[in-house]
């Protein structure tokens, strides 16, 4: 299976999982990803104060290499 990035729409649903109480398992199996893949993206993109903003993330994303 190749790689894929995550897309804003797969951002937009980590956030709504997130608000909605899900765990990482269970937003990856909605998305059918690894549970990895979301702890990495919450993990990279959040902060003590703002929690997870899909739009920063987006945005992070696009300007990486």
């Amino acid at each position: 299976m190749g790689r894929r990035a995550l897309s804003f729409s797969d951002r937009a649903d980590i956030a709504a999982g997130i608000l909605a109480g899900r765990t990482d398992r269970q937003i990856g199996a909605d998305l059918g990803r690894d549970h990895t893949i979301i702890w990495r993206e919450r993990r990279r993109n959040s902060t003590k104060t703002r929690s997870y903003r899909p739009v920063s993330a987006d945005c992070s994303a696009e300007r990486k290499p």
